[in-house]
């Protein structure tokens, strides 16, 4: 996959290609904050908030008397503020201790707040971009979170392709289905999990369908899941969460799979590890679209420096409560950016 990353140290070095998404790294937080009325929550999270509007009070350039999404789950984002900070002191028992299920919980909920129709597996198996027809011995990568959306029952027309090309992708399908045995993840869930929804998706290997996309020289027939039960929906994802080895394949695979129709929106990915509490926003989008077949398209990612925590460049410390409410409100704020993929 070629590629090109560059790391920004100031906001105003986001490329103009992305810059719709990096002017939502730093929203201002709503003044009502500070304001009574302020917003009620439980009482592990109120010592939170009164940091909180400490911190926002000696800060007022922070404020804007506009409102906003997450005053309504603020509750839930300062208490997982707090759980993370427990977990981060090294004088407490069990320290390196999974970090996902608490983050994983956050950004689960924030997304469905975003988008009532975000579609969420854990633990999920991707495949790495490679061009179809390539015979190549790859491992699949590992997505921590993926946050999708589902479209069911697409219906493509039969892409012209010749015999070589027909050939090409048969022999790789029936190298893959010899080589590798496709491993059940038993994580994977939907934002409503931990209640009473059920989702009527399930996993399997991915299609081998030349109808399910627009060309026959595409990432794995246009389809980035290792395993997915259902090979008519697409899914198209818009929030990929994982480990820094994996993010730039999981986005790469993304990018490639959207152009296969025609979606030409950047992405959006996060850097979290599984014990860590400081998430890094990836940006990437491709670099331009090759004409040529047995070349994959080059992409560019733009990350922020991780020296310091900086919402302006997406890089956001979950154990403090201001911090997290603009890491919050990015991914609230991706509703426009979401619609774009799936109209």
């Amino acid at each position: 996959m070629p590629l090109f990353d560059s790391v920004v140290s100031h906001a105003a070095e986001w490329p103009a290609e992305i810059k719709d998404l990096a002017c939502l790294l730093d929203s201002p937080i709503p003044s009502q904050l500070v304001n009574d009325p302020c917003p009620v929550v439980s009482s592990q999270a109120s010592p939170l908030l009164e940091e909180l509007r400490n911190s926002l009070t000696d800060s007022p350039e922070q404020l804007t008397n506009s409102d906003s999404e997450v005053l309504d789950i603020l509750d839930l984002v300062l208490s997982t503020v707090g759980t993370l900070r427990a977990l981060s002191d090294p004088s407490r028992s069990g320290a390196g201790q999974s970090t996902i299920p608490f983050w994983s919980l956050l950004i689960r909920s924030l997304a469905f707040v975003c988008y009532d129709k975000s579609y969420a597996m854990q633990e999920a198996a991707f495949v790495r971009p490679r061009l179809s027809y390539v015979r190549s011995l790859m491992e699949d990568g590992h997505a921590s979170l993926l946050i999708s959306h589902i479209v069911e029952d697409i219906q493509r027309p039969r892409s012209v392709v010749n015999d070589e090309a027909l050939g090409h992708l048969s022999m790789m399908t029936a190298e893959r289905s010899n080589e590798e045995s496709w491993e059940e993840r038993d994580s994977e869930t939907s934002y409503d999990d931990e209640s009473s929804f059920e989702t009527s998706y399930e996993r399997t290997e991915a299609s081998t369908d030349l109808t399910s996309a627009q060309s026959s020289y595409v990432p794995l027939d246009a389809h980035i899941l290792a395993s997915w039960r259902h090979p008519n929906p697409v899914v198209l994802s818009f929030l990929c969460v994982t480990e820094e080895e994996d993010i730039l394949s999981l986005m790469g695979g993304v990018l490639y799979k959207r152009s296969t129709w025609g979606i030409s929106e950047p992405v959006i990915g996060i850097i979290l590890s599984d014990t860590g509490f400081v998430g890094r926003v990836v940006l990437g989008c491709l670099d331009k679209v090759c004409p040529d077949p047995e070349v994959l398209s080059a992409i560019r990612f733009v990350y922020g420096d991780e020296a310091r925590t900086d919402a302006s460049l997406g890089v956001y410390d979950l154990t403090d409560p201001v911090s997290a409410v603009k890491f919050s409100q990015l991914i609230l704020g991706l509703r426009a950016h979401v619609e774009g993929i799936v109209a």
